[in-house]
């Protein structure tokens, strides 16, 4: 009965500890998602076509690409709250700094300072949790990050309901929620510290669990990304019409979210890692199947459903195998590293599938995914391979040395 009560206590407090910081991350989710139709109504309003709206969305991910190789070394100097602090003021100074200058080129500059502002939110948030969870609840905590994200998001368009899209009240009112996130930021008990952070794991990166990491950071990415943007389209041209093609990804979505507990719990009971193969393996084969199934609506709709599910966990995963792996100065290197190549991801994984589309027809979206996937559980086969042999080596030494 102790050890039941003392397990208790223990789940609650890391979930009081991570509580405030992920609903910062949440409140970033939400104005993501409140931004982007907004964008979209109000170009539209001044005459603007949708490539201006894409290139609008483009240009908040630009910042961190930018900044991403420089973000752990600033957070290493200056804190990681400060550095969190200072991205939730700057993303509510853009905000109301919008509905100030309704101006074309003005919301270009300042979406991308708040998709910067944004991205090191997240990247933060994800950073944090990583120093502050143990590895017997990492899994989980990431599964409850992801969910609040997704939750997140999809209120976000809420606001416009509320407000509308008229004049600057929608941007202030947004300004005003995320300027909320500055107070639950400081209720986190204890600051985390990089110093000693990750006890034994590496404070070098081996190339292979490296490159597994990051391969793991594009796919989710060109998932997260990709099939939400054209996953519709590719209901449409297969017939489905409007309807059909929103179920799609109503389907989708609904897998993401109802999978993430599942496998964050799996994650905490298994290797990471095994899980994340069989979530692209099955990810990958849920997309081959995909146009073969796509005029049964009682086959699609459940193969869109674990589709989502399979991909919408490889991020969540690809967290808890950060964490798990990388310690100290790396462990911040390799989760900013992560973000900044989760989004190269979601830039670049719509792009290609369009095209893919374009040349090959609906089918063309499955396939470059399902190309993707491949290509990174090969690299999953050869990095295991290659530990093992690293590992095996090193231990041999070990004994040698005794």
């Amino acid at each position: 009965m102790q050890v039941r009560d003392r397990t208790i206590i223990q789940r609650l407090h890391w979930f009081l500890v991570l509580a405030p910081i992920m609903g910062v991350a949440m409140i970033a989710a939400g104005i993501h998602g409140f931004t982007l139709p907004l964008v979209a109504f109000v170009f539209e309003r001044w005459g603007h076509d949708a490539d201006l709206v894409g290139l609008n969305a483009a240009a908040g991910t630009c910042g961190i690409l930018l900044l991403g190789p420089f973000l752990p070394r600033i957070i290493a100097r200056v804190g990681l709250p400060r550095v969190v602090a200072a991205a939730i003021l700057s993303a509510t100074m853009a905000l109301a700094a919008m509905a100030v200058w309704p101006n074309i080129v003005a919301w270009f500059l300042l979406k991308a300072l708040l998709g910067l502002s944004l991205s090191v939110i997240w990247a933060g948030a994800e950073l944090w949790i990583n120093l502050k969870v143990d590895d017997a609840h990492r899994g989980r905590a990431f599964s409850l990050f992801s969910l609040l994200y997704w939750l997140g998001f999809m209120c976000g368009p809420g606001i416009i309901g509320i407000a509308g899209i008229d004049g600057g009240r929608p941007l202030l009112i947004g300004s005003g929620v995320m300027a909320v996130a500055l107070l639950l930021l400081l209720m986190p008990r204890g600051t985390p510290s990089l110093d000693g952070a990750g006890g034994r794991r590496m404070l070098r990166a081996p190339l292979w669990p490296a490159l597994m990491v990051l391969a793991m950071a594009i796919m989710a990415g060109m998932g997260d990304g990709t099939l939400p943007a054209l996953l519709p389209t590719f209901g449409l041209d297969n017939g489905l019409g409007e309807a059909g093609a929103l179920a799609l990804l109503t389907a989708f979505v609904a897998g993401g979210v109802a999978f993430q507990w599942p496998v964050g719990w799996l994650a905490d009971k298994v290797s990471e890692r095994a899980l994340a193969f069989a979530c692209i393996g099955g990810a990958g084969l849920c997309l081959v199947l995909l146009p073969m199934t796509a005029a049964d609506p009682v086959l699609r709709l459940p193969l869109c459903f674990v589709a989502g599910g399979l991909v919408m966990s490889i991020s969540t995963l690809g967290f808890v195998v950060v964490g798990r792996t990388f310690g100290g100065a790396m462990l911040a290197i390799m989760s900013t590293w992560f973000s900044v190549l989760y989004e190269v991801g979601a830039t670049v994984g719509p792009a290609v599938a369009g095209a893919a589309m374009v040349r090959w027809g609906p089918d063309g979206l499955p396939l470059t995914l399902a190309l993707a996937g491949i290509a990174v559980c090969t690299l999953f086969m050869i990095g295991a391979g290659r530990a093992r042999r690293v590992a095996g080596a090193g231990a041999a030494q070990m004994r040698a040395a005794e």
